[in-house]
């Protein structure tokens, strides 16, 4: 979301009740076909003990399909703030003194919710007004021979919290001189200059391949967790990336506890319990969802593993599955991957989506329902968490091993409503599986690229810019 916002403020004086909000109260006409709204001017009733003031916001946009939130500063008094009208498809919910807006996929331009205040008997209607972008596909530019890393399936990627200018990539198995050919080395991509520069490392921690990286964005700590070693063994180190120093240091975590294996598998950064967790994934003995947790001590590079058992259904064991931790309800989310082979698929997708609440001791599992058409389960496929729009993105993978399913899909995340929906944009590069995705946080985009098909081998980039 982008928007200046200095104070948005609703001043209600001399009122008797709270501020409230009915979701229902609003209607589904175009907001604006009411010539009533003035979308950038303040909005003041007659002057007198009881007044309503809505100061303009400021401009906000944000992309199609994705939300703003606005906090309403109150002043002692209280009143009424409901919704009276708002964009076809347009959610609007007010929750207490916040106020949220989900836009729907379609609609671009300019777009306004109205509102209807009211205080004792003053009374008056604001509009915030925003403008809404279109999602679009822009390939970044192509590179050849040692400009930048090979075609390769499975690297792993991940954007320095010391650095929001550089992407990195570490490993994947290369085609040449054939597929699964290891690849143990680290590049880093300027993307102010779109330029990719190998780098070199340094240090006894080498992460093994089809690893899984999460950052402590606190701490700006970036430790890669799994994957497997050349021979296709799982590993189950634990690796503190430094790519502020020169060459990168590489510094393998000294780890106590039961550590569990991992490939392609989830791991993620639990803010809210000050964490790691190890969210699914394959190992030797097949394919589990079983939950870990690494807590690294306080000013050393060593931290300890423990189990950690969850409530609620359980979700069938998978790998090659999407994950991400939304922060702003302290949960993860797992949609599909392969489960183990069922002697019809090899891939054996799973097609469901859930969500661990983390804020619960023990943590809970509940299975989720969206709405929607919903996407065929798959594996090994691109996938970014977009946490200002609180949505997971989901392109190519495949769901049996030979072909990969095509379109770009998008789950909306609102706890309770959450929804799929398939983007079909112009300019979508080939589908592929066994590829890799990151959100973009400073460029408000997700990168996308890299993996393979049955015919082709990618290296390549593409931005879906939101």
């Amino acid at each position: 979301m982008r928007f200046a916002i200095g104070v948005f403020l609703l001043a209600l004086s001399g009122c008797d009740s709270g501020l409230s909000g009915d979701p229902d109260a609003s209607s589904e006409r175009d907001a604006g076909a009411d010539a009533g709204l003035r979308p950038d001017a303040e909005v003041t009733a007659d002057a007198g003990p009881q007044s309503c003031a809505l100061k303009d916001p400021g401009p906000i946009s944000i992309s199609e399909g994705s939300r703003f939130q606005l906090d309403l500063e109150t002043v002692p008094g209280g009143g009424t703030i409901s919704v009276r009208d708002r964009p076809l498809g347009t959610t609007v919910t007010l929750e207490g003194a916040h106020l949220k807006v989900r836009a729907p996929y379609g609609s671009l331009g300019p777009a306004a919710v109205a509102l209807d205040l009211r205080c004792g008997t003053a009374t008056a209607t604001a509009a915030i007004s925003y403008e809404l972008r279109p999602i679009r596909w822009r390939s970044l530019p192509a590179w050849s021979g040692v400009e930048g890393p090979d075609a390769r399936e499975h690297p792993a990627l991940f954007i320095d919290p010391n650095q929001a200018d550089h992407l990195y990539l570490f490993g994947g198995f290369g085609f040449v001189p054939r597929q699964f050919s290891p690849r143990f080395d680290l590049w880093r991509y300027d993307l102010s200059a779109d330029r990719w520069t190998r780098t070199a490392t340094r240090g006894g921690g080498l992460p093994g391949l089809a690893n899984r990286i999460a950052v402590d964005p606190l701490r700006k700590r970036v430790l890669s967790y799994g994957g497997a070693e050349a021979t296709g063994a799982a590993k189950v180190s634990v690796v503190r990336v430094e790519t502020t120093t020169t060459p990168a240091n590489l510094v393998a975590i000294g780890a106590t506890g039961p550590a569990p294996a991992g490939v392609l598998h989830g791991f993620v950064f639990d803010a809210g319990n000050d964490r790691y967790l190890r969210i699914c994934g394959s190992s030797d003995l097949g394919a589990d969802c079983a939950l870990s947790t690494f807590t690294p001590e306080e000013g050393t590079d060593d931290g300890g593993w423990a189990p950690l058992a969850a409530s609620g259904d359980l979700p069938d064991g998978r790998y090659g599955h999407a994950y991400a931790y939304d922060a702003e309800n302290q949960r993860a989310i797992v949609w599909s991957g392969a489960r183990d082979p069922d002697g019809i698929s090899a891939v054996n997708p799973a097609e469901d989506a859930w969500a661990l609440t983390l804020s619960t001791t023990p943590p809970t599992w509940t299975k989720l329902a969206p709405s929607g058409d919903l996407p065929p389960g798959r594996r090994n496929f691109a996938f970014a968490f977009d946490p200002e729009g609180l949505r997971l993105f989901i392109w190519g993978g495949t769901p049996d091993a030979r072909t990969t399913s095509p379109g770009l899909w998008v789950l909306s995340l609102d706890p309770g409503a959450e929804s799929w929906t398939r983007l079909d944009r112009p300019d979508e590069p080939a589908i592929r599986s066994s590829n890799v995705g990151i959100y973009d946080a400073k460029r408000h985009r997700i990168l996308m690229g890299f993996g393979n098909t049955m015919s082709g081998r990618y290296a390549d980039l593409h931005a879906l810019e939101l």
